[in-house]
């Protein structure tokens, strides 16, 4: 709705996602193996997935043609997701499509391991941010974000590993800052910085991991992995040339992230991935040209180069 102060819009979207996934487990072959040592070796993996997410978001923006412009906003997200992940006995029969309840006693494909769990997850946010023409040529932003989200997972009572039928919760929230300059040198060329703060909230491993990589001598995993952080600074250009014909960008930036969720090991005997939280260091630059050759036809070309360490 368009007032004469500004723009009022309301997002409301709903999203459905329903995934199975399933997989021959080692030796990996088509037909069922035999070992001197351990027998039969074949074995199943599945992961069934589902999850529903409905969300809205409000904000009411400015006019764009005036020198002070601001828009401020709230969103909200409820999310149910379920997801199990099992192991199974190859019988050479094929593999069962296992949802919510495991198949211990099939005889087509008994279930090994089973983990599952109900997720209700809830995230809201508000947010505002304002642009300032200080003179014809020089642009000052500032936006401020605040996020929350609030996670309960209830760990299925027919789970073989951790702890049936837990309940585990986390409360996450973080407020984002951010400031940039712009500045016009001409009509073809201008020149900015940037600095932020970002946020998302944590998430859970599939309960009784923590335990589990302890028992293996892997220190730093947990049931629980804390909310991600990251602050980043960025410089750049961007120029036009031949009446926007050929457009060229240049950026270098640099970025601390705490707590990044990153691949720690697979837990073979449960088929489930594990993660961590690492703390790392970015840094890097991008160049990019885009070019014209007709009115509906373009070709870029671009080049990255980024280095990434562990602190």
């Amino acid at each position: 709705h368009r007032f004469d102060f500004g723009t009022l819009t309301y997002l409301p979207a709903f999203n459905r996602i329903e995934e199975f996934l399933s997989t021959k487990q080692f030796p990996y072959t088509a037909g069922l193996s035999q070992d001197t040592l351990l027998g039969a070796v074949d074995g199943t993996s599945t992961q069934y997935t589902l999850v529903n997410a409905w969300s809205q978001e409000l904000r009411l923006t400015s006019p764009s043609d005036q020198k002070l412009r601001w828009m401020v906003g709230a969103y909200y997200l409820r999310e149910k997701r379920f997801m199990s992940t099992t192991t199974g006995l190859d019988l050479g029969l094929g593999i069962l499509p296992i949802e919510q309840d495991p198949a211990f006693n099939s005889s087509i494909n008994p279930t090994l391991s089973f983990d599952g769990d109900d997720n209700t997850n809830k995230y809201w946010a508000a947010f505002a941010n304002v642009d300032y023409d200080i003179t014809s040529k020089l642009e000052a932003s500032a936006a401020f974000r605040y996020d929350a989200a609030s996670l309960t997972q209830y760990v299925s009572t027919l789970q073989t590993g951790g702890a049936p039928g837990a309940v585990n919760h986390a409360n996450f929230s973080k407020p984002q800052p951010k400031v940039s300059l712009r500045y016009s040198v001409d009509d073809n060329l201008s020149v900015y910085a940037s600095y932020g703060i970002g946020f998302r909230a944590g998430q859970f491993n599939q309960n009784g991991t923590g335990a589990a990589a302890a028992a293996v001598c892997l220190p730093g995993v947990s049931d629980r992995l804390k909310a991600e952080e990251v602050d980043t600074a960025e410089v750049g250009l961007k120029s036009e040339w031949l009446d926007r014909q050929l457009l060229g960008s240049v950026a270098l930036f640099k970025s601390g992230q705490n707590n990044l969720a990153s691949y720690a090991y697979y837990d073979e005997a449960r088929g489930v991935s594990v993660y961590e939280g690492v703390d790392t260091l970015s840094q890097g630059d991008e160049l990019e040209l885009v070019g014209a050759l007709t009115p509906s036809l373009k070709v870029s070309a671009g080049y990255t180069w980024l280095q990434i360490e562990d602190v």
